[in-house]
């Protein structure tokens, strides 16, 4: 049985390891070379998925680059608007957590596939929202998205590494 000292000394490595990797990943997500080779593909990746997926839904979405257009309205993800951000936090979770290199990889994996989701439902609303109130609109965009993506990050962080390994 870990005491309490030592269990305070894991979780503050933990939550070093995580900074470090965080600022690291946050640093190579904007160097121009990874910008234009990572960043870029990714977010228009996310804008023609969304449109696909809504298409397949049956939603009237059409996208041209990284512009998302509705019947009424559009919308342009941009930067910080593909959840690179929020993918950082998952790869940096992932490889910060002390666990076997097949759970990392699996967190990883469904951490970004829910991310992507997540993103591509902000998408729709924001697009939606866009064509009937630009303010309430923009409330979602800057309040409470972040705060739903930032909370099913950090939730399945815990999960996935905490609740499923005492159950």
């Amino acid at each position: 049985m870990k005491g309490p000292r030592e269990s305070t000394r894991r979780k503050i490595g933990l939550g070093i390891r995580f900074a470090i990797l965080l600022g690291g990943l946050y640093f190579l997500f904007t160097f121009e070379p990874v910008y234009e080779r990572v960043v870029s593909p990714f977010t228009e990746f996310t804008a023609w998925l969304a449109a696909a997926s809504g298409k397949f839904l049956r939603m009237s979405i059409d996208v041209r680059g990284v512009t998302l257009m509705g019947p009424r309205s559009s919308v342009n993800v941009g930067q910080g608007c593909d959840a690179i951000d929020v993918v950082s936090i998952i790869l940096a979770a992932g490889l910060a957590t002390p666990a076997a290199i097949t759970r990392k990889i699996s967190f990883i994996v469904v951490g970004i596939a829910v991310v992507l989701a997540l993103n591509i439902a902000r998408l729709w609303t924001l697009l939606y929202t866009a064509s009937l109130s630009y303010a309430f609109m923009n409330v979602l965009h800057v309040y409470v998205w972040p705060v739903i993506l930032l909370f099913a990050c950090l939730g399945l962080w815990y999960y996935w590494f905490e609740a499923r390994a005492t159950a």
